[in-house]
């Protein structure tokens, strides 16, 4: 019958530390890369806002701004699209902004609650076109 320590490599799968040869500069380099990189996109998903002034639109989400004037702004959309495209959103539903004034014409964000970010843009861009 076998033992419990012939057929689990328990002490090598998850306790790689404990072989004698463990390369630890390797393993705090590949940690600290991963810390960085999960803090950034945890930053960059905590710190989505969008603030509307006399005459610009700003995004900001971590390392991103965006400030887009308002007579660069043509019209908005509802969409499901959120893998492709510039997006600063932080679910799979939102809005593209279409203007030309960014990169590829359209920025997707997921403003929240939708209908006042919405109400807010017609008041400072009256002639654009909400299409839900």
């Amino acid at each position: 019958m076998y033992s419990y320590s012939d057929w689990c490599f328990c002490d090598y799968c998850f306790f790689p530390f404990l072989i004698t040869e463990f390369d630890w500069l390797a393993f705090s380099i590949l940690g600290g890369l991963f810390v960085f990189f999960a803090g950034g996109l945890i930053w960059t998903h905590l710190s989505i806002r969008y603030t509307f002034t006399d005459d610009h639109l700003y995004i900001y989400g971590g390392l991103f701004r965006f400030k887009i004037p308002y007579d660069k702004i043509t019209s908005a959309r509802r969409t499901t699209g959120y893998l492709t495209g510039m997006r600063v959103m932080s679910s799979t539903t939102g809005l593209a902004i279409y203007n030309s004034h960014t990169a590829f014409d359209e920025i997707k964000i997921s403003p929240h609650p939708e209908e006042d970010f919405l109400k807010t843009l017609k008041k400072h861009v009256p002639y654009v076109k909400i299409r839900l």
